[in-house]
C-alpha cells in the first residue's frame, strides 16, 4: 500500500494489509468484486481482469470519489506454496471528472453568449455594455401561432417548435451569425456585434433569411397539417448591447435599429422578407428587392420599405468564418488544462515511483496495460 492511497482512503497501511478490497468499494460494486474473483479462481474465466473500470470508492469515513480500478493477477518469484498473488491499480479520476463537468458548463455557457462576452465575464464579473455602430438585426416570427397553440397539446406545441428552431439553428451555423434569443414564438438573429460590421455579414443574414422561407416550406411538406409561415423583417444600424442582471445571463442589444427590425417584422407580409432601405443600399447589388411603397410605421412614420425576394448569385462557398477564426472550447478551457498539464509531469514521477517500488520487491506485473496512466495512482496488493 502506497503513501497515496493511506492519504486518499484514510487508513493506516496496518489497517489495509490483510483486507479485503472490497474495503475501498461502495456497497453496488463490493459483492461483484468477491464473486468475480471466486468465479476466476474456480474457472479461469478472465473478464475483466487487467483491465480497468470506473467506479465509485470508498474513504474511511464513507465519503465515495470516482475511480478507475484494474486488477491483475502477479507472478511471485520462487512462489513455492502455490498461493496467487492480486495487486490493485487505483487511478483517482476526481481531478478528470472535474475538467469534464467544467467544460460542460463551459459549453453551455458559450450557447448562452458569443465567446468573447462570456471571457469577459469570466475575467471580471461587471456589468457589459458596448456600443456598435453597424449590426445587422432579424426578427423572424410564426405567422398564427397563438391560435394555433390553443388548440395543440403544450407537448406538440413545443415539440413542433423545437424542431422548427433548430432547423433555424442549423442555419446559423452554417452563416455564422448571432443568434441572440428567442421569444414565444419569435426568433431574433444578428450579425457578430462589432466595431464594424462587413456587408458580407449583412448579405449571409439575407441568405439566412432566404433559407428560412425554404426551409419552412420542406417542413410543412414533410408534416401535413402544419402550415407554418414567417414573416421576417431586417434593419441594420447602431446598437447597445450588453448583458444585464446576475441570472440566466443574455447579451442582449437595444436601439432604434433594434426597434424598426421588429417593425419591419411586424408590418410584414406573412412568407415575405420585410427590409428598410439601409439594407438595400448595402447588398443591392447581390439580391432581388421590390418596393413596397411608403409603409407607416409605428413611432417612425412613413417610411419607403422593400421585399427581399430572391438572390441574384448563388451563395458564395465559405472556406472560414465571415469574421475572425474564434477559439471556442479552446479559449474557455486554456486555464484549466494548463493546470492540469502542469501536473502531469508530478504524477507521471509518481507512477514511475510506484513502478520502481514494485520491480525492487520482485514482483512483475502480467498486464502492462494496467500500469500506464496520467492520473494519481494508488496500489494495493
Amino acid at each position: 500500500v502506497n503513501d497515496a492511497a493511506v492519504k486518499q482512503f484514510q487508513w493506516s497501511r496496518n489497517e489495509f494489509l490483510g483486507q479485503n478490497i472490497k474495503m475501498i468499494m461502495g456497497p453496488e460494486h463490493s459483492g461483484k468484486h468477491d464473486r468475480y474473483i471466486k468465479r476466476f479462481l474456480r474457472t479461469g474465466e478472465a473478464r475483466i481482469l487487467g483491465q480497468q473500470r470506473e467506479l465509485e470508492a470508498m474513504r474511511r469515513d464513507g465519503s465515495f470519489f470516482p475511480i478507475s480500478l484494474g486488477v491483475t493477477e502477479v507472478s511471485i518469484p520462487g512462489n513455492i506454496d502455490g498461493s496467487r498473488l492480486f495487486a490493485a491499480y487505483i487511478h483517482d479520476l476526481t481531478q478528470r471528472h472535474q475538467v469534464i463537468e467544467m467544460e460542460k458548463a463551459e459549453l453551455l455557457l458559450l450557447n448562452m453568449l458569443p465567446e468573447d462576452i462570456a471571457l469577459r465575464l469570466k475575467a471580471d464579473n461587471c456589468h457589459i455594455a458596448d456600443h456598435f455602430p453597424s449590426v445587422a438585426i432579424l426578427f423572424a416570427d410564426l405567422v398564427g401561432f397563438t391560435k394555433m397553440s390553443s388548440k395543440m397539446k403544450p407537448t406538440e406545441l413545443v415539440k413542433m417548435l423545437n424542431e422548427v428552431f433548430s432547423i433555424f439553428d442549423a442555419l446559423v451555423d452554417k452563416y455564422d451569425l448571432n443568434k441572440v434569443k428567442t421569444i414565444g414564438d419569435c426568433y431574433m438573429v444578428t450579425s457578430h456585434p462589432d466595431e464594424d460590421t462587413e456587408v458580407e455579414e449583412i448579405t449571409h443574414l439575407c441568405h439566412f433569411a432566404l433559407d428560412m422561407i425554404d426551409a419552412l416550406i420542406s417542413y410543412n411538406i414533410e408534416h401535413p397539417g402544419r402550415n407554418l409561415n414567417l414573416r421576417i423583417g431586417i434593419n441594420v444600424g447602431p446598437v447597445v448591447a450588453g448583458v444585464v442582471g446576475k441570472k440566466r445571463f443574455l447579451y442582449d442589444i437595444w436601439g432604434e435599429a433594434v426597434n424598426l427590425a421588429s417593425r419591419m417584422e411586424s408590418t410584414g407580409i406573412p412568407g415575405k422578407i420585410h427590409c428598410t432601405k439601409a439594407i438595400v443600399d448595402l447588398v443591392g447589388s447581390d439580391f432581388e428587392f421590390e418596393s413596397r411603397g411608403p409603409v407607416d410605421v409605428k413611432s417612425v412614420g412613413k417610411i419607403e420599405t422593400f421585399i427581399l425576394t430572391q438572390r441574384k448569385r448563388l451563395v458564395p462557398a465559405r472556406s472560414a468564418p465571415v469574421r475572425r477564426p474564434r477559439q471556442r472550447r479552446s479559449s474557455l478551457l486554456a486555464e484549466s488544462l494548463k493546470t492540469l498539464k502542469s501536473s502531469r509531469k508530478i504524477l507521471e514521477e509518481k507512477i514511475v515511483d510506484l513502478q520502481n517500488r514494485i520491480s525492487d520487491s520482485g514482483v512483475d506485473t502480467d498486464d502492462s496495460d494496467s500500469s500506464s496512466s496520467s492520473d494519481d495512482r494508488f496500489n494495493l496488493t
